[in-house]
């Protein structure tokens, strides 16, 4: 649990505490190696624990690199063919999968970063494919596939979404309102109902994308530049909706 719950303390070789411009990260292993889970293991696996597990929240993309490995060697399929094959496809989410950054297929829209020579492909930035911390390809429809699955408990029972949707962990200061459960982010305003959301961001993309329950909204942002989604966030915070 305390890898779902970013609780675990693991070292992270992308501390999101520690980089400011995720454009200007670059780790010890060419990004064209980085095809599968094991493949990260190599860039935090001997590093010291960053704290004593369950004492707080710190997230960590090396701690779902490690949920990626288990379900690898749990199934004895590909981390990536398995969310596809069980995820992706009984949600209809026909537009989604994690795509080669040399071979994107037709209508994919490519991320840019911006740098001292102008606007580039961010395709040099980030794992020649996505793994278990991220790094699918999805759209706007996608999204509300998902959300209408995994509350039509397409996804998980009813027993194993309730535990997944419980706000598990405060995530800074209480007043912020602002929760972590076991995979997804909360956001609760006092007498409020609860709001999930999913949010992410990396060199050349950024995404964030909520579902209001009582009201059957769902607000889904993709940006494929690194800054694109969190102005319009701030737009619709103003206005109350959400964190």
């Amino acid at each position: 649990m305390v890898l779902l719950t970013h609780t675990s303390g693991i070292a992270d070789y992308y501390d999101e505490e520690e980089v400011e411009d995720p454009e200007a990260f670059f780790v010890e292993i060419p990004w064209y190696q980085l095809a599968g889970p094991k493949d990260y293991l190599p860039l935090f696996i001997n590093e010291p624990m960053k704290f004593e597990p369950g004492t707080r929240f710190s997230y960590s993309n090396g701690g779902y690199i490690l949920l990626g490995i288990i379900l690898e060697e749990i199934t004895g399929v590909a981390y990536q063919r398995y969310v596809e094959e069980n995820l992706f496809a009984p949600c209809g989410m026909t537009d989604s999968g994690f795509f080669a950054m040399n071979a994107l297929p037709e209508r994919t829209a490519y991320g840019y970063i911006n740098t001292e020579n102008g606007w580039t492909t961010n395709i040099y930035n980030l794992p020649i494919i996505g793994a278990s911390d991220g790094g699918a390809f999805t759209t706007v429809d996608d999204l509300k596939r998902f959300w209408h699955s995994l509350f039509a408990y397409k996804i998980l029972n009813k027993e194993l979404l309730d535990i997944f949707l419980q706000p598990y962990q405060c995530v800074g200061s209480p007043d912020k309102h602002k929760y972590y459960g076991h995979g997804f982010w909360m956001y609760q305003k006092p007498e409020q109902e609860l709001v999930y959301y999913l949010q992410g961001w990396d060199a050349g993309v950024s995404f964030q994308s909520q579902i209001i329950l009582s009201q059957d909204v769902i607000v889904t942002i993709l940006s494929n530049m690194t800054e694109g989604v969190w102005s319009i966030v701030q737009v619709i915070k103003s206005h109350g909706w959400y964190s």
